[in-house]
């Protein structure tokens, strides 16, 4: 079985992960976006706006523009969850959180800001191939890329068909 043709039951599972919503869209012409990815310690969720004090920490902190190209400045958190969510079908981006745990039966789960940004870029849809880009903040270092790189990868072979990413 080539890849992107996995039955739908098949297509996240078995790269250890899930994906909340991905199916078609309403109009049957692409996927279903915004799309929530889940694995075993993370959880990939769109950027909304109430993510921006936590993106604007991440995109201005010094340690992570050493991983960014040179000669760019960052843009405000608010302006760039913008464009992220209007990049749709060019791009595709999540915020990395850890997998919630109940705090209690009462409380529920507690809403977590992200402490990372995920995503495929420059999609396309005739080469069918993306760009992978990842930034993470203070999190580097104990795994929780490779896992959100996975399900990432996942999703743009599986749902989205790519070939190349």
């Amino acid at each position: 079985m080539r890849r992107g043709s996995a039955p739908s039951s098949a297509r996240t599972r078995r790269h250890g992960g899930d994906a909340v919503g991905a199916g078609l869209n309403a109009a049957g012409d692409g996927p279903e976006i915004p799309v929530i990815l889940t694995g075993d310690r993370v959880l990939l969720e769109p950027l909304t706006p109430a993510d921006a004090p936590a993106i604007h920490r991440l995109i201005h902190d010094a340690e992570t523009q050493r991983y960014m190209l040179l000669g760019r400045t960052a843009p405000s958190a608010q302006t760039w969850i913008a464009q992220l969510a209007d990049g749709w079908p060019r791009q595709v981006a999540w915020g990395v959180k850890f997998k919630p745990k109940p705090v209690s039966p009462e409380l529920g789960v507690r809403p977590q800001p992200p402490f990372g940004v995920v995503g495929l870029w420059d999609l396309d849809w005739l080469a069918r191939k993306a760009e992978f880009r990842i930034v993470l903040g203070a999190e580097r270092g104990r795994g929780i890329g490779t896992e959100a790189t996975r399900l990432v990868v996942a999703y743009g072979f599986s749902a989205l068909a790519l070939m190349r990413i």
